[in-house]
């Protein structure tokens, strides 16, 4: 182990067209002990063979770039192998259509040195393919980085109420990237689940609000694809959570406010889930009832949780009312409200 080496770990699936601007971003870091780990998970449209050449590239560069391939085992997996595989003193994630500002890891670096955190992070720019990321300073070599710095069971509140569920755009000392894995089999909300898992009662979370991470928005992501059986992962993931703070932080159950919080994103999970499975054909619609049963089980349980529906995004409270009471009614007003917004798109 090198303790001032910094890993970045890049899973990548069918990546051909954005895996040379990821590692692009990573080469162009001002801080430059690095060691980058590419994990190929079963690509089958030449991003494997390219990233084997960029390794090779970059190793005559001195950089050293490492390439895994395994088969078609998820992202979980692949960034389980990249844990093991690390040698950084320090750990941090980088998705294969996203970038990162040439400072990030220097800035992060710099906040865990001066918080003696386990884990720094900072925010984000969403970007578009046609606009490039706005350029953010860095801070002068005297000047304090704004920070939060939290601890323990604050780090879970930051996680549920803040909703600051995201594992890349965070620096995590070795220790703490290997106290945890990623959920396998899980393909919404094991980022979630794993930041949870890293959250001891003795933890530090330095989180600053700089955007330096530039995540791309993909119209073709998990949550933008039409419903399948794992989607509900997104409504697992909330339940595996809430094991991990019954485990570790039960004093977070007793918060209402905590609670309450927890029960919303519950409650908009089942309904996201519900909506997707309303816009599909009738056939297929009849094919996951069983889905939709469970949604609504989930949503009659998290609004039993005094407080929730106070907490609910505008207008959820009758998305939830409605699917509870009237499904038939949620599933047509759902179909209704989608073919406004693609007669208001075609019409632009």
């Amino acid at each position: 182990m090198n303790n001032s080496l910094v890993t970045v770990i890049i899973p990548f699936h069918n990546a051909r067209q954005t895996i040379r601007a990821a590692l692009d971003s990573v080469l162009s870091q001002t801080y430059e002990n690095l060691e980058i780990i590419l994990i190929d998970d079963g690509s089958s449209d030449g991003s494997g063979e390219l990233a084997d050449k960029l390794s090779s590239a970059s190793l005559r560069e001195g950089r050293i770039v490492k390439v895994l391939h395994q088969e078609d085992l998820g992202v979980s997996v692949s960034r389980n192998q990249g844990i093991l595989a690390a040698e950084g003193g320090y750990i941090t994630f980088l998705d294969a259509d996203d970038t990162m500002d040439s400072g990030m890891i220097a800035y992060l670096m710099r906040l865990l040195r001066e918080t003696g955190a386990d884990i720094a992070g900072c925010g984000f720019q969403s970007v578009s393919v046609k606009e490039p990321p706005e350029e953010i300073p860095e801070p002068d070599a005297g000047e304090k980085i704004p920070h939060r710095l939290l601890q323990g069971s604050e780090i879970a509140r930051e996680i549920i109420v803040r909703h600051d569920t995201r594992v890349w755009s965070k620096l995590f000392t070795r220790k703490t990237a290997l106290s945890a894995r990623f959920q396998e089999g899980l393909t919404i909300g094991e980022d979630m689940l794993y930041v949870l898992s890293c959250a001891g009662p003795e933890t530090k979370y330095a989180a600053a609000a700089a955007p330096l991470y530039h995540y791309t928005v993909n119209p073709e992501g998990a949550m933008n694809r039409p419903f399948t059986r794992s989607y509900m992962d997104q409504l697992l993931c909330w339940t595996l959570a809430l094991s991990r703070i019954e485990a570790v932080f039960p004093e977070l159950l007793q918060d209402r406010e905590f609670c309450a919080s927890l029960g919303s994103v519950q409650a908009v999970s089942a309904v996201l889930a519900a909506s997707k499975i309303s816009l599909l054909p009738e056939k297929e619609r009849r094919a996951f009832a069983d889905c939709l049963r469970t949604c609504r089980e989930y949503i009659k349980d998290a609004l039993a949780k005094p407080g929730v529906r106070g907490k609910l995004p505008a207008g959820y409270g009758t998305k939830t009312s409605l699917l509870l009471h009237a499904p038939a009614l949620f599933g047509v007003m759902t179909r209704a409200a989608q073919a406004g917004k693609n007669t208001h798109g075609a019409g632009r």
